[in-house]
């Protein structure tokens, strides 16, 4: 068994995975849009969004997700809540990278900070609005 995030999106999934792909030197595959479903398969969605996609990072981490059934979701669209996806670091300089680029027209929740646990640790919300929590493994 392998368990993984799915993120759900309200219309920038696959801008979304791009940036994730690019930030994190991983693959997206399997994008299948609405309009690729079959015909019996009665969906009110915007055909251009996506229905599924994966991103693979260093081979086994995948984070796969969807837009939301129309492009604006209004009240049917819940943002990402009550969850954050953790990564882990090797080193104090990657997680400062990765930290800088999600948080870039997001939000912090809790600054790169050292801790008891970590020599480097952050909370942020990315442009997308998927909550992050980073922690480098080195001690501090």
């Amino acid at each position: 068994m392998q368990t993984f995030p799915h993120v759900i999106f309200n219309g920038n999934c696959e801008q979304a995975l791009r940036f994730y792909a690019d930030l994190f030197g991983g693959e997206v595959s399997n994008l299948m849009r609405y309009s690729d479903a079959p015909a019996n398969m009665p969906l009110q969605a915007d055909p251009a969004l996506v229905m599924h996609v994966r991103l693979t990072v260093t081979g086994a981490t995948v984070l796969s997700a969807n837009d939301a059934m129309t492009a604006d979701a209004g009240p049917h669209y819940l943002p990402p809540a009550a969850f954050s996806i953790a990564v882990n670091t090797e080193s104090v300089a990657e997680n400062e990278r990765l930290f800088k680029a999600l948080a870039a027209g997001g939000s912090v929740q809790c600054p790169l900070c050292v801790t008891f646990w970590s020599a480097s640790f952050g909370m942020c919300k990315c442009r997308f609005g998927v909550p992050w929590m980073l922690n480098c493994q080195v001690a501090p």
